[in-house]
């Protein structure tokens, strides 16, 4: 009953403030899945179904698809504390206080509630590591090959939601070994069984997944080994962007618990996972890693329980709060994008004239606004032919005249904005298709409130 009163309220807080500015790339992906019903993923195979059932689940309620994705991310999230909270009643079953305070912690944290406010996989992910987080603790209070077998079900059930749950064995087998008082031979064999399960678990997931039509083979893209060699003196920076400033407060609580004894085996091997996080998150996604702290959510779990025991309580509770404030200005400040879609949309009726508009779209932000809004019905992503092979771009562009006219009725105006030829010129293509559209088309000056660009005749 705790812990359903906690998800209601975590839920509720979250749900307020969910986001309509979309965060990077992966909201184009999910809003498109989710409307067009296609539930194909090449490594997250198991998110597009269960937000296409959700979506079924709540459209009664008539909500946008941007909103149906934020309460999934919030559903996620707080079902994750609320699991949270249960595995810190068994951990630490006398210490109500404590439960209270790292609770508290891992809610008001503001990478976690970033991520539980925003269209994303993460928010979502969240509940299934603290999932396994739970299945971790219930195999440290009572060791056996069934529980381990749990652990590494766990493991491949979040895997197959997020592919960064691989990596989930990083934390818990440590945390297993550490808290768990049974022999060493005996958690050696545990933790081995439990890795094993998870690795198999996730292969034959994946299989069934791809037989199902569910996922989708590819192939693995090359890991940026040279990030290692050229990017190793950017460790730091990435630890402070990834780990120190999204997860400000459990990261003091676990620097501060080197300095105990009680607490500095588990503080080491915590703080070797978050160098590993990092590490293999960069090895993937190479020197543009900045990423809000989305990949390290498993590690706040150990890193706030670590902050309670290590840390004064009066001093946890400051913890908490300036948590709370870090997460919410973050949120308010993400989302402030959102006055601009807004602004965008508006624009671009003013600047059609009495005529219905047209638009092309090459900004990230501009295309946002009309997946987000979903008002300006009529509107042309040309990123996605900028990113054509060149024998198929140079194919496009010399059909351009031809097909932009077939675009055109008329009662049309087509427009492109500034932002968006600029986003153009930016790589070779695209400078290309924006020297072609000024060479065969008359392109006329528009400037009027949430607008400047160029009406196409």
């Amino acid at each position: 009953m705790r812990e359903l009163c906690i998800f209601i309220a975590v839920f509720a807080g979250y749900a307020t403030l969910g986001q309509t500015a979309l965060y990077l790339d992966d909201g184009f992906r999910l809003i498109g899945g989710l409307v067009a019903r296609d539930l194909r993923h090449t490594s997250h195979e198991l998110y597009l179904p269960q937000l296409v059932a959700f979506g079924d689940l709540l459209a009664p309620l008539g909500l946008p698809p941007h909103r149906v994705i934020t309460l999934l991310s919030a559903f996620g999230s707080a079902a994750g504390v609320a699991l949270f909270h249960r595995a810190l009643r068994w951990l630490e079953p006398d210490r109500a206080g404590l439960q209270v305070l790292a609770t508290a912690l891992v809610a008001t944290t503001p990478a976690v509630v970033f991520f539980a406010t925003v269209v994303e996989y993460h928010g979502f992910f969240f509940g299934f590591a603290q999932l396994a987080f739970l299945a971790t603790v219930a195999l440290v209070r009572h060791p056996s090959a069934w529980r381990a077998g749990l652990l590494g079900v766990a493991c491949s059930l979040a895997t197959l939601v997020h592919s960064t749950g691989v990596l989930l064995p990083v934390i818990l087998l440590p945390v297993f070994v550490v808290e768990c008082k049974a022999p060493l031979r005996r958690k050696v064999l545990h933790a081995a069984l439990g890795l094993v399960i998870h690795l198999a678990g996730v292969f034959l997931g994946v299989l069934l997944l791809r037989n199902l039509g569910v996922g989708v083979a590819h192939e693995m893209p090359p890991l940026n080994r040279s990030w290692l060699s050229a990017q190793w003196p950017g460790i730091p920076r990435a630890l402070w962007r990834e780990w120190s400033l999204p997860y400000a407060p459990v990261c003091v609580g676990l620097l501060l618990s080197m300095r105990h004894h009680a607490t500095r085996r588990l503080g080491l091997w915590v703080g070797v996972a978050v160098l590993l996080y990092v590490v293999a998150t960069g090895l993937v996604l190479g020197p543009t890693l900045w990423e809000r702290g989305a990949y390290l959510g498993p590690l706040v779990g150990p890193a706030a329980v670590l902050t309670v025991r290590a840390v004064p309580r009066a001093w946890c509770g400051l913890l908490v709060a300036l948590g709370a404030v870090g997460a919410l200005a973050q949120v308010i400040a993400h989302d402030a994008a959102s006055t601009d879609y807004v602004r965008f949309v508006s624009g671009v009726y003013r600047a059609a004239g009495d005529k219905s508009p047209r638009v092309l779209i090459a900004a990230r932000s501009e295309r946002a606004a009309v997946i987000v809004l979903d008002v300006v019905p009529n509107y042309i992503y040309v990123g996605d032919h900028v990113a054509l092979p060149p024998p198929e771009f140079e194919f496009n562009l010399r059909h351009l005249k031809r097909a932009l006219d077939a675009q055109r009725t008329p009662g049309s105006q087509l427009l492109m904005s500034d932002a968006s030829l600029d986003s153009l010129r930016s790589t070779a293509q695209g400078q290309m298709l924006a020297d072609a559209l000024s060479a065969q088309f008359t392109l006329r000056r528009v400037e009027v409130d949430g607008f400047v660009g160029w009406r196409i005749d």
